[in-house]
């Protein structure tokens, strides 16, 4: 639980680790907004996915990101070898882009531009700004409202704000970037917020919430 200042919020962390990489989920409720994220990262560190569901509407918006070396999705074969490759999925589709074209404009100018020709697309909407604009309409107007009015909120949990820097600020920079050390949050009996979201606990889970007071 943040509750040190506002808004207050509640966040649920489970971490999972095995021979196919490493998973995070997280469920996050506030006012009356409430989203699960899940994160995935391969053993090679290669190759990872990061998600948002609204829980409220079902609406997922994702972004996989793979690195040089890492099995290049559809859509990636015209990035330069040493380019990382962005895919982002939602609502209104699905969109592939270099990680250079968010670079400063001189860094981008070699990777994006040849992305885009491969594409058959001109340089003018190869540009970040363009590429953000393309990318926002991915989401519906609801979901975007409510990740960008989570704002304050991200720089509070250091879980949270990895959603942020190398995935939604990409498509919203106004999320801004951390600022300042993350909240400690008091720990409290989860289960019945688990289960809120559709995630009920196991018996070991809910003896060790028994020993939590609310």
């Amino acid at each position: 639980m943040y509750e040190k200042a506002e808004p207050v919020f509640e966040l649920s962390v489970l971490f999972l680790r095995n021979g196919d990489g490493d998973e995070t989920r997280l469920l996050l409720a506030t006012g009356a907004t409430r989203l699960e994220l899940f994160s995935r990262q391969d053993p090679t560190g290669l190759d990872s996915l990061e998600l948002v569901k609204d829980h409220a509407t079902g609406e997922t918006f994702s972004r996989r990101l793979v690195l040089p070396g890492g099995p290049r999705p559809e859509g990636c074969a015209a990035l330069e070898s040493t380019d990382a490759c962005l895919v982002f999925t939602g609502k209104g589709g699905r969109l592939t882009v270099p990680l250079s074209a968010f670079a400063k404009e001189q860094a981008a100018a070699g990777s994006a531009a040849s992305f885009g020709a491969a594409a058959g697309m001109s340089a003018a909407s190869f540009g970040a700004a363009a590429i953000r604009e393309r990318l926002s309409k991915l989401v519906s107007e609801g979901l975007a409202k409510k990740l960008l009015d989570l704002a304050p909120v991200y720089s509070r949990s250091a879980d949270f704000d990895r959603y942020r820097d190398d995935f939604l600020a990409l498509v919203w920079p106004a999320l801004g970037k951390r600022s300042g050390a993350p909240e400690v949050a008091s720990r409290v009996a989860g289960c019945a917020f688990d289960a809120g979201f559709g995630f009920p606990c196991s018996d070991k889970e809910l003896a060790r919430d028994a020993s939590l007071k609310r």
